[in-house]
């Protein structure tokens, strides 16, 4: 929503709308159709602003479609990534007698990034910084035309690229997850079927570090398997592991 209090206001944001479209239209077919699926233009500049930073890993690393995953499922990886997925269940079973680990052995799909992507606090915030940053140099009509040229679109580009945000987003751009192509396992901790320790960022603090159930994942993951790396350092995420193909 446009701030009252910012330059201009809702013609502002009218402008700058005007610019992500016209930056967003040059943007590889995949990350388009995302972004016109993301709620909000805080969140769409955003979403942009790391496509950007990141089209080399768009071809190799997008989410698998449907088919792509069938695939992938039907062949000999998919076996040998659910075995060091169980290697890692069975020893933390055996060093954490009365806990297990339940794990999601399926692909995180595009809709759902992008559910998480509207619906995620660190990405309204990191989004909101984003576009008030955007609005203070998008009312210079002499660098930003009202209607967008080809320098204008060059500079703004630019501009987006170079606009730095306090906070970051604790969940992918959708497209680019780890778990879109199972590069990636989050592992959680549980009793007697209840969640000891899950995957929300506010637990992190209390269950993950003083608790303990980071150390111990790690030492669980470290024992079992050679194939998984992590946990995941920015965003810090103790249930996070990449995985290797």
């Amino acid at each position: 929503m446009p701030d009252e209090h910012t330059p201009h206001g809702l013609e502002t944001d009218v402008k700058l709308d005007r610019y992500l479209g016209g930056v967003a239209a040059r943007l590889d077919a995949r990350p388009r159709g995302a972004v016109a699926r993301i709620e909000g233009l805080h969140r769409k500049l955003l979403a942009v602003r790391t496509y950007l930073a990141r089209t080399g890993e768009i071809r190799s690393g997008w989410t698998w479609s449907d088919a792509q995953f069938e695939r992938f499922r039907a062949s000999g990886q998919y076996a040998e990534a659910l075995a060091e997925v169980e290697k890692v269940r069975s020893a933390f079973a055996l060093l954490n007698p009365g806990y297990t680990l339940s794990v999601q052995t399926e692909v995180r799909t595009l809709s759902e990034q992008i559910g998480l992507w509207n619906s995620t606090g660190s990405v309204n915030t990191a989004g909101m910084q984003l576009l008030e940053a955007c609005r203070r140099f998008i009312v210079d009509s002499t660098l930003y035309s009202d209607l967008p040229g080809t320098a204008d679109l060059g500079r703004f580009r630019t501009a987006l690229r170079k606009c730095a945000v306090k906070t970051v987003p604790t969940v992918a751009v959708p497209g680019l997850s780890q778990h879109g192509q199972l590069r990636a396992f989050d592992f959680v901790v549980r009793k007697d079927g209840e969640i000891v320790a899950g995957t929300s960022t506010g637990d992190i603090g209390v269950l993950w570090d003083r608790s303990g159930w980071g150390r111990r994942l790690q030492e669980a993951v470290e024992a079992a398997s050679s194939r998984f790396e992590g946990p995941l350092r920015s965003p810090r995420e103790p249930w996070h592991y990449t995985y290797k193909h």
